[in-house]
């Protein structure tokens, strides 16, 4: 683990503030040997600040697109690929930023397919770019530069937590960027990540509804059957898609004495097809199949409207994705971030409160224990695996093949 930064003792911090602001002028007129001793709080210099931020010159003058910069300190002997914390290099810092001009320049002297300690690679990052500079064409720019350069097959990368740049990306809400790797790439969201969440999941769960239903749309692994299902050809358009979809209903409709488990295949690959189904790739983010498959203990009844059931789902949810556990000051933070709903503020109201709530409301799902630093951590009680199979043996049961 890192160790934290030690303060210094400020010297000469005006000399900093003019190396922040370009103050050119002002700084020719200063001794060279008070240039060289101007220190901020963290130890950082008037160079480091020249380049736009404090620490690293290199990877901040990347970073702030500052390519005659990053050109004079290689010049002077700086490494162009320099590792700074997770191994994090210049390049991978100007390809977030989609600095093109630094990515050209270090894209010539650096090996741009180097991954850092979380096994992210530029491809990585400018799918994470953010998104008031992925206009204008830019974001493109460099995915078609890193493209030419890597290959197809390095914008299907997997990170150490098992995301794709399309993973990346449509956390981001790149919407261009998806399309292009789906286009371009022929990048398709099939494969989850290590928490089993697809691509249109994490769309789903940043945000971007719209994205994610055009993923599901467009790029699920379900496409190709859902269009055979329907009789139709891959480059079918939605037109053809309602079309099919009327035909086939008419033949399958319940109410025309047809095969209601066939009516509900047509209108679920409808649904996907069109993106108006808004359910979840990755079926431990699909609530009420889960709460289902929780419910089914014949000593407790089903009540559709229990706050405490609700909670208790989505956190099997949360806590079957954490097979290393979960820490009880995270729980917050991604129960916001997975279901978008709120939870007391341990911070405000206290742990021992919290730990009350999870024991009270999900002592079926959740197993609470105190790690060496006394930190509570929440351990699921389910097995993945067996949750796993029991949803897909519902889903078999209900729409079998």
């Amino acid at each position: 683990m890192p160790q934290k930064k030690k303060w210094v003792s400020p010297v000469l911090l005006e000399i900093i503030d003019l190396a922040a602001a370009g103050q050119l002028d002002a700084l020719e007129s200063l001794a060279s040997s008070e240039m060289v001793a101007a220190r901020d709080k963290y130890g950082s210099t008037a160079l480091h600040w020249a380049c736009g931020e404090r620490a690293h010159p290199l990877h901040f003058a990347a970073r702030n697109g500052y390519v005659e910069a990053c050109q004079v300190l290689v010049a002077l002997g700086a490494d162009p690929d320099a590792k700074a914390e997770g191994d994090v290099t210049p390049f991978q810092l100007a390809a977030w930023q989609l600095r093109w001009e630094v990515v050209r320049y270090l894209g010539a002297v650096v090996p741009i397919g180097a991954p850092n300690a979380f096994a992210c690679v530029a491809s990585h990052w400018v799918a994470l770019a953010p998104r008031d500079r992925a206009r204008d064409g830019r974001q493109l720019r460099v995915a078609e530069y890193l493209r030419e350069r890597c290959g197809d097959e390095f914008w299907r990368a997997r990170n150490a937590q098992g995301h794709t740049p399309l993973h990346k990306a449509a956390f981001s809400g790149h919407a261009g960027l998806c399309d292009w790797l789906r286009t371009v790439v022929g990048a398709v969201d099939d494969a989850p990540d290590d928490h089993g969440n697809y691509a249109s999941d994490l769309a789903t769960e940043s945000g971007h509804v719209d994205l994610a239903n055009a993923l599901r749309a467009i790029a699920a692994p379900t496409r190709q059957a859902d269009l055979e299902f329907l009789g139709l050809d891959a480059d079918a358009t939605k037109a053809d898609v309602r079309a099919a979809f009327r035909r086939v209903a008419l033949e399958t409709h319940p109410d025309k004495r047809g095969d209601a488990r066939a009516f509900e295949r047509a209108r679920e690959a409808y649904g996907r097809l069109t993106g108006a189904e808004v359910g979840a790739a990755n079926p431990l983010r699909d609530a009420d199949r889960l709460k289902l498959l929780l419910l089914e203990d014949p000593a407790r009844p089903i009540d559709d409207d229990d706050d405490d059931d609700d909670f208790e789902t989505r956190l099997a949810a949360i806590l079957l994705e954490q097979p290393n556990g979960l820490s009880l000051s995270q729980l917050r933070k991604r129960y916001l971030r997975t279901w978008h709903l709120d939870l007391p503020d341990p911070k405000q109201n206290g742990y021992r409160s919290l730990v009350h709530f999870v024991r009270a409301r999900a002592h079926r799902v959740a197993r609470l224990e105190y790690n060496a630093k006394n930190q509570v951590i929440l351990y699921s009680r389910l097995d993945r695996a067996s949750v796993q199979r029991a949803l897909f043996l519902a889903d078999d049961a209900h729409y079998p093949p």
